[in-house]
């Protein structure tokens, strides 16, 4: 998509995983000044599939209907999208090759025999 949509999406690499998987995220919008934007994380539980297929629909419609459908192309020259499609990518891996149900990230957890950590149960309370 990064490809064949170049001026309205540009791919930047924002560190690897656990397992050493590259982790991307997409800048949707058209390339010009600074503009407000919009974070979306997709799959943060490795389990819901839906997520990154969303967010995966997203990009594509968004990019395909710009210059054709008025309010998206408003939505791409004012505000840039930045989308993860896969937040755990580890476990979404883990999900589709081992076990169907695992909701974490795959990484060791030190003293404990328990494998990953429940990334949306990683903050701060309060932390935004």
């Amino acid at each position: 998509m990064a490809k064949k949509h170049a001026k309205l999406i540009s791919r930047i690499e924002i560190g690897r995983t656990y397992e050493e998987r590259p982790m991307y995220v997409l800048k949707v919008g058209k390339q010009s000044y600074q503009k407000k934007a919009i974070f979306m994380d997709c799959g943060i539980h490795a389990r819901e599939w839906i997520s990154p297929a969303f967010c995966q629909w997203f990009v594509k419609e968004a990019v395909t209907t710009y210059g054709i459908d008025k309010d998206m192309t408003l939505l791409l020259d004012n505000i840039n999208f930045y989308v993860l499609p896969v937040f755990n990518i580890d476990g979404y891996v883990w999900t589709w090759t081992k076990d169907r149900m695992w909701r974490k990230n795959r990484s060791n957890n030190s003293n404990s025999d328990c494998i990953g950590t429940d990334l949306n149960r990683n903050f701060k309370a309060s932390w935004g």
